[in-house]
C-alpha cells in the first residue's frame, strides 16, 4: 500500500567497479616473507604461500587460482593451463619462487592429488574457496603489517602494472591476463596518468 513510484522514478548515479590499487614488490615481498614461526608451520602455511607467489607470478584471479587442478600444473614447464575461467584460456607462468613453495606444499599436504583433484586442498580436502584464500591474504598482511590494499587482485593488478612499466604492449597484457586488448589499455592508461 505504499506508494514507491518517486522512488523508482529516481536517477541513482551509477556504481562503477571499485579498482584495487597495484601493490608495489617490496610490499608482496614483505607479506610473503613472513615466517611460519609465529604461525602454523604445516602444509597449509606451504599451501597459502604457494596460491598467493602464483598469484603474482601469473596474474592468475583468486576463482582461477582455487579452480585450478593438480594436472594444470606443469612443474617441468613451470606453467599452470588456466582453463575452466570466464578469461581467456592461457598458460599461467610460475616463478621460481612459486614453483619452490608448491613444491614444498605437494610434498607436505597429505592427500592423494590425482589430476583431476584440486590443487589447492583444504584440510578435509576438499578445494580450496575464493573466500578462504582471500582470509589467508588477510592473515599475511596482518602478520606484517602491510597496507590493507594487498589483497589477491592488487598481487595481480602488481603484474600488469610491472608489465606496463617494463615497456609491455597492451597486447601482452591482455595475453599474460586472459582479458581483451580493450581491458588491457586501462593498465596502460593508469601508468600514464602517474
Amino acid at each position: 500500500s505504499y506508494d514507491c513510484s518517486k522512488l523508482l522514478s529516481c536517477r541513482f548515479p551509477q556504481c562503477g567497479r571499485v579498482r584495487r590499487a597495484a601493490v608495489g614488490n617490496d610490499v608482496i615481498e614483505i607479506m610473503l616473507a613472513v615466517s611460519p614461526s609465529d604461525r602454523d608451520e604445516s602444509w597449509t602455511h606451504a599451501r597459502d604461500h604457494a596460491a598467493l607467489r602464483l598469484a603474482a607470478s601469473s596474474g592468475l584471479t583468486t576463482a582461477e587460482l582455487v579452480g585450478l587442478n593438480r594436472g594444470d600444473y606443469n612443474a617441468r614447464l613451470s606453467a599452470v593451463r588456466v582453463s575452466g575461467s570466464h578469461l581467456n584460456e592461457r598458460p599461467g607462468i610460475v616463478s621460481t619462487d612459486a614453483k619452490e613453495w608448491l613444491e614444498r606444499y605437494l610434498v607436505a599436504q597429505p592427500f592423494e592429488l590425482p589430476p583431476t583433484a584440486p590443487l589447492f586442498v583444504t584440510t578435509r580436502g576438499t578445494r580450496l574457496s575464493a573466500r578462504s584464500l582471500q582470509l589467508a591474504c588477510r592473515r599475511l598482511r596482518q602478520a606484517t603489517g602491510v597496507c590493507p590494499d594487498a589483497v589477491p587482485t592488487s598481487l595481480r593488478n602488481a603484474l600488469a602494472a610491472n608489465l606496463v612499466r617494463l615497456g609491455a604492449a597492451p597486447e601482452v597484457v591482455a595475453k599474460t591476463l586472459g582479458i581483451g586488448l580493450a581491458a588491457a589499455w586501462r593498465y596502460v592508461d593508469a601508468a600514464e596518468t602517474r
